[in-house]
């Protein structure tokens, strides 16, 4: 599309600049991109203004990305980097969100989860919100399920705290409804018995957790002159989905 030919593009470059911050503002709506790391459906992403023609790309790709909300079943290291491959490195620090869908058991019990989403050794570096999408059922037995915990407070730990996601706000952990536990409390009663423990080879040190309203609790990275380093809000809900019927 020739510039003298839009609107948009025939505005000032400030102008235009003003236009796209209010374009790519958060807002209630929901923007996704539903497919592994790239390219997201178009109407359902906001960079689809950036594919219009090369001047909007140029000048708002970057922004795209930073608000796009990727989603993937990709959270292995190697499987994240393999991804990331088809990103233009440039665009890489831009993504700031990202969504994982995942089995409930096959994610929590795999030897990598329990040290965490290393994001930032992948090349996602600017990444400032998780949200950890648990699929199905874990499993029958309520012990087990002590297990399970157990295994997602590692994995939030090492996420926070050993794995360099220095950018990370928020992570936003859901199911479906279907295991036996379903708040933040239980992790966060875990955590403070945890990090007020006299042996240092079950208290890290440098961690603390605050209770918040609703079911969320903040977690809180220090560094090594003791100063905070990190503060991010963990939420944790179960949502259960209406359903859409048999496929076609």
């Amino acid at each position: 599309m020739p510039s003298e030919n839009s609107p948009l593009l025939s505005l000032p470059a400030e102008l235009r600049l003003e236009v796209y911050a209010h374009f790519f503002a958060p807002t209630t709506t929901t923007r996704t991109a539903t497919t592994a790391i790239l390219p997201p459906p178009l109407d359902k992403s906001p960079l689809a203004l950036s594919l219009a023609c090369r001047q909007l790309y140029d000048e708002t790709h970057a922004l795209a990305f930073a608000a796009t909300t990727f989603h993937t079943r990709a959270w292995r290291l190697a499987d994240l980097k393999e991804l990331l491959v088809r990103v233009r490195p440039p665009y890489r620090p831009h993504i700031t969100s990202l969504k994982v869908h995942a089995g409930v058991y096959d994610f929590l019990k795999h030897p990598q989860s329990l040290s965490g989403l290393r994001l930032a050794a992948a090349g996602l570096r600017g990444i400032r919100e998780i949200y950890v999408h648990l699929e199905g059922e874990a499993t029958q037995a309520e012990s087990r399920e002590g297990l399970m915990i157990c295994n997602l407070e590692l994995l939030i730990r090492k996420t926070i705290a050993s794995c360099d996601n220095d950018e990370l706000q928020k992570i936003h952990v859901v199911h479906q409804g279907r295991i036996f536990w379903n708040g933040a409390p239980e992790l966060y009663k875990k955590y403070r018995a945890q990090f007020s423990h006299p042996d240092p080879r079950l208290n890290p040190g440098n961690c603390e957790v605050d209770m918040l309203q609703g079911n969320q609790f903040r977690f809180v990275k220090k560094g090594k002159d003791s100063k905070i380093a990190n503060k991010v809000t963990v939420w944790m809900e179960a949502v259960t989905y209406p359903s859409q019927g048999k496929d076609a």
